[in-house]
């Protein structure tokens, strides 16, 4: 179940340019982040990159689903293993999650869909000029 999560923290895109080579994992691409470009005269220059939304949204997604996973199998356990007699109850640690991983997930389909103009993803930033 962690597995999927663990994955985000791994590496997921590389660009190279000549200013360059940078990496990204999930979280990274998700949350945003700052990398170092190199500059003609050897100077060095900080660059912000924006959060992408797609990569909030996977996170989001994946999330409600391990959650409805977690739910079904010790749902199923219970019944299983209890013989019908154990009786599972979730609390409200569990539905505030999975409202908050639904909400990130659709917000970020919402604004997709609709064609909002978002920020440049951390990847194609590395493209544009200021």
């Amino acid at each position: 179940m962690f597995f999927a999560l663990f994955c985000f923290f791994l590496p997921f895109l590389t660009i190279s340019c000549p200013a360059g080579r940078f990496s990204f994992s999930g979280v990274q691409l998700a949350t945003g982040t700052t990398i170092e470009e190199a500059q003609m005269f050897g100077e060095k220059r900080e660059r912000t990159l924006p959060a992408e939304p797609l990569a909030t949204g996977a996170i989001g997604a994946l999330n409600f689903i391990l959650l409805l996973l977690l739910k079904s199998k010790l749902d199923q356990d219970a019944v299983v293993q209890g013989g019908g007699m154990l009786q599972v109850s979730w609390g409200a640690g569990y539905w505030l999650a999975l409202l908050g991983y639904a909400s990130t997930a659709a917000i970020v389909f919402l604004m997709v869909r609709g064609g909002e103009k978002t920020q440049p993803a951390a990847g194609t930033a590395l493209f544009q000029r200021e």
